[in-house]
């Protein structure tokens, strides 16, 4: 039977809702200083959205009445932390061109991990423990890869693209380098976990007060105002926050660290510095701040890099593209004599090591399969006559086969969180790739 909406239940929701608010002040005040700024809107649609759980757009939670009050009173201050966090993270404003949906998929398990990680018991809700410590778009990412496979007759044999037509993981044409053991063919495949049936809200693009999409200049408005919002929160919970997941990108929301790209141009640039010609292609920077338009100095110095890819299943294809479209950019600024792209799973294989020429752009492309381990990279680099001026590690980190520290500087480009002091590599620096 239908359940008619009354003024009274109405009421009944809104109190439950500012109950859990101020329940949240005392028991996490993080998250309930971030809530306390929040409108409450207690219905069953807003705007044309239906509200059949609850719904943020960054500046209030919808709340569907006889949803909330059919929880217990627990579970409803659990479903507010997870609005709140939801805003805290600001996934109303950072879904981008992504699909809505799946969009939501990944901002469920990043709060639900984190609120997890802070000792709430979440039964039956999106929680994978593999995203533990990962962004929304890095889950994002990882849960495309999960969507329906291809249809016959689609290109699939490159990174991040799936199994190549008619080969097996691991099955690539040629034989492994002298002295590599060959691929490990066991494994095994795990049928899918049936979808949580826990709380499922939805997170909504932020817009202005009329509900139209946000401009640029409006989206960088709320971006800052969001920023404040969240510094604030930090200083009156005194730096505290739920867990060490939440408070990982609170810290990059309130002091934003140098990207994956400053790092890596930095690294690259690192190899050598000496002006042999300018460019048109890009602005010098110094320049730029004195009101100036001026080529950029075209530096070299590298005398041989090598950059190790793994071709490992689980690689990402956005995260590839991005890190070798920054690559092929460095190389305007600072050029390498010789580059050596050496492609890799469990070994190497000689002929699949790839020589670019000057001019010609690292490929992003490779035929994938197999598992990871990094020594056979090490072991075909030091077999060479002379040591390469730096080498770097392409990959997922998904294996702990580290060979002894070489004498020439590594740098790991990391498609995956590093955790410091918990799985970061054993020698060399690392950075954290991450498609936006």
């Amino acid at each position: 039977m239908e359940v008619e909406l009354t003024s009274e239940i109405l009421r009944a929701a809104e109190f439950a809702f500012k109950k859990a608010r101020v329940k949240a002040l005392n028991e996490q005040p993080f998250y309930g200083t971030i809530g306390m700024g929040l409108h409450a809107n207690v219905c069953e649609s807003h705007r044309g959205h239906q509200v059949d759980t609850c719904a943020t757009d960054g500046l209030s939670v919808f709340v569907n009445p006889k949803y909330f009050l059919g929880k217990g009173e627990r579970e409803r201050f659990i479903i507010i932390l997870h609005e709140i966090g939801h805003v805290a993270l600001g996934h109303n404003l950072r879904r981008g061109n992504r699909d809505h949906e799946l969009w939501n998929v990944a901002c469920d398990h990043a709060i639900n991990l984190a609120l997890k990680e802070a000792g709430y018991i979440l039964e039956d809700w999106l929680c994978d423990a593999k995203y533990k410590g990962w962004s929304a778009e890095r889950i994002y990412s990882d849960l495309v890869k999960t969507q329906p496979e291809p249809e016959p007759g689609d290109i699939v044999d490159d990174l991040g693209g799936g199994k190549p037509e008619g080969d097996e993981p691991g099955d690539q044409a040629g034989s492994p380098v002298e002295g590599e053991d060959p691929p490990d063919s066991s494994g095994s495949g795990q049928a899918d976990d049936p979808e949580p049936s826990g709380h499922r809200g939805e997170v909504w693009d932020q817009t202005d007060a009329d509900g139209n999409e946000l401009d640029d200049a409006g989206k960088e408005e709320a971006r800052r105002e969001h920023a404040d919002n969240v510094w604030k929160a930090k200083e009156a919970s005194g730096g505290v926050g739920t867990s060490p997941s939440l408070d990982r990108e609170v810290g990059e929301i309130v002091a934003p660290s140098a990207d994956w790209e400053s790092l890596l141009s930095e690294y690259w640039n690192s190899g050598g510095g000496t002006p042999v010609s300018t460019t048109w292609t890009r602005f010098d920077r110094r320049a730029m701040v004195c009101g100036l338009w001026e080529p950029a100095n075209v530096n070299s110095g590298i005398n041989w890099a090598v950059l190790g890819f793994d071709v490992s299943y689980s690689i990402n294809r956005e995260e590839t593209d991005a890190f070798v479209a920054l690559i092929n950019s460095l190389r305007d600024s600072v050029q390498a004599d010789r580059i050596t792209v050496v492609p890799f799973n469990s070994y190497v294989k000689e002929e699949n090591i790839i020589e670019i020429d000057p001019g010609e752009d690292v490929p992003s492309r490779f035929r994938v399969g197999g598992g990871t381990r990094f020594s056979p990279v090490f072991n075909w680099v030091n077999r060479q006559e002379e040591n390469p001026d730096f080498v770097i590690m392409f990959t997922d980190m998904g294996s702990r086969d580290f060979p002894e520290e070489p004498d020439y500087p590594v740098l790991w480009a990391s498609s995956v969180p590093i955790r410091a002091g918990i799985d970061d590599p054993p020698f060399g620096e690392y950075i954290e790739i991450q498609f936006q």
